[in-house]
Formats: structure tokens, sequence, C-alpha cells
């Protein structure tokens, strides 16, 4: 005998099917699904959703996030594959979602040089600035705006107390290592610290990037030799 399949709006008309028998009929999504991407909790938790919200930044960010390989968190999409993908019509609404995005700590971008996209990096929540580093009323104005004729890989001044202080001591290094590794490192350690670390590499002919500069300064943590604001388990 052949029973037929019922529909979903079926399902739910029924108001004879208890809830625990609808639930194990509907077509609900699979645990385990290569094509879903992930977006962290403390996106939501921490407030970003609420302070960017007229910014189209979630859109732009789960874009980033579906073509994020899952293992390094690293992808290239182009800024017209993002405004195709979250239906933003206006480039330069990309280009300040992106800016903001990397300003909080929630991506890394290596811009590109010549015609390719820039490599975007999803990271750690342990990372991202707080919510409420910036006011929501600044949020708005935190991009300057580019012009739509802009390259791709251009980058983008910011002009808040954010970056500032950021910039002036990634000065000093010569600017061998990018705003966002600084900003990143300067959660866990003390400006003087990071500048010295970069110094030394970079008189040891070393190779100077967040990898070695980060394994540096744990090891003068080991050491005793400086004392980190907080520890870096990662």
């Amino acid at each position: 005998m052949t029973m037929k399949m019922k529909s979903l709006q079926e399902i739910l008309q029924n108001p004879s099917s208890k809830p625990e028998n609808t639930l194990n009929r509907l077509p609900i999504r699979p645990l385990k699904k290569k094509t879903r991407f992930y977006i962290d909790n403390e996106y939501f938790a921490k407030g970003y959703g609420q302070l960017f919200h007229r910014s189209r930044v979630f859109d732009v960010y789960g874009v980033l996030a579906k073509y994020a390989n899952h293992r390094t968190q690293i992808c290239w999409p182009a800024i017209k594959t993002i405004m195709k993908e979250s239906g933003i019509r206006n480039r330069n609404t990309v280009v300040k979602a992106v800016k903001l995005l990397e300003s909080y700590n929630i991506i890394s971008i290596s811009h590109s040089r010549g015609h390719h996209s820039n490599r975007y990096t999803l990271l750690s929540s342990y990372v991202w600035r707080p919510a409420n580093s910036i006011t929501s009323d600044t949020v708005p104005d935190l991009v300057t705006s580019v012009p739509e004729n802009t390259p791709v890989h251009t980058q983008i001044e910011v002009p808040d107390s954010i970056s500032s202080d950021t910039e002036n001591h990634i000065s000093k290094s010569n600017k061998e290592i990018s705003v966002t590794t600084f900003r990143i490192l300067e959660v866990y350690f003390k400006s003087s610290d990071i500048e010295k670390a970069v110094e030394t590499l970079k008189n040891s002919g070393l190779e100077i990037n967040f990898i070695t500069v980060k394994r540096r300064l744990q090891q003068w943590s080991k050491d005793g030799t400086i004392i980190p604001i907080k520890a870096l388990e990662w």
C-alpha cells in the first residue's frame, strides 16, 4: 500500500498533530552540510549586529564567511562578487562595510597589488574590538567616501581615534607590520614591546609578519623579558 506524502502546509495546518510529531515530520536542516557557513554567536551577543544594522556589514560579512576556507578562514571574493551575492548595488557601501569589519578586527585584509582581489581573513572573536569602542553615532562617519572608480586595492584612510595611535606606533617600526596585526597584538602586549620585537627581527634579517612577531613576544613573555597585558593562548 502506497502512502501519500503530506505537504508542508498540510502538516502545519493539521490541528490534530502534536507538536513533537509535527517537528519530526518537518524538513529541518541537516546536521552536517558541506555548503553551510557559520557566523560566530559573538557577532550578535556582543552587539555588532545592533551596531552595524544600517551599514550592510552583516551582508558583506556573510558573503566573506561563505567563501572562507574552512581551515584557514581565508577568501578572495571580488567587490563585484560581494555586491552581486549581497544584493548591494553601491560599490562604496561594500568598501565601507569591509573597512568597518577590519577596523573592529573582525577581519584582516591583505590589499592586493594590481587587478587581483584582496585577501580577507576572518579572525577569531577573541581579538575583535569591543562594539562600544566607537560610539554608534560615530560609525556612519568612520569611513571616508570612496569614489566609484577607486581601485579595489587602494587603501582607505580612517580618520578616527582607533587608528591614530596605532599608525603612530607602526610608523616607528617603518610599517613593517600591518595595522590589523598591530591592533591584534596590542590587545595582549604593550606597544613598545611590539615595536621592539619588530626591530629585533629586522636587525636579524628575519621575516617580519604576524606569526614571527607573535612568537618573539611569546618567547620573551616565557623568559620573563616582558610582561604581557594578558596571556595569549593561541
